[in-house]
């Protein structure tokens, strides 16, 4: 993924990156678009624990969150 880009995943509470080549960072949102919780630099074969709260998922290229400080009760807007 290009620095901009995401995945958006509707109806998702948990992902894994098996088979990924790369780290990326990954944010589970609320039906609100609230973040319910916010996984940074997330490795490959690796697989995220349930968030029950979720109920969309985007992934993002890794250092995303970091460079825009995005945590956990941030409202995201998807265009």
């Amino acid at each position: 993924m290009e620095p901009g880009e995401a995945l958006v995943l509707p109806r998702c509470r948990q992902i894994h990156t098996f088979g990924m080549k790369f780290p990326i960072d990954v944010l589970f949102l609320d039906k609100s678009g609230k973040v319910v919780r916010a996984v940074r630099d997330m490795k490959p074969g690796r697989l995220t624990a349930w968030v029950l709260r979720a109920r969309t998922t985007v992934e993002l290229p890794a250092g995303t969150l970091e460079r825009t400080g995005t945590v956990v009760s941030d409202e995201i807007a998807i265009d």
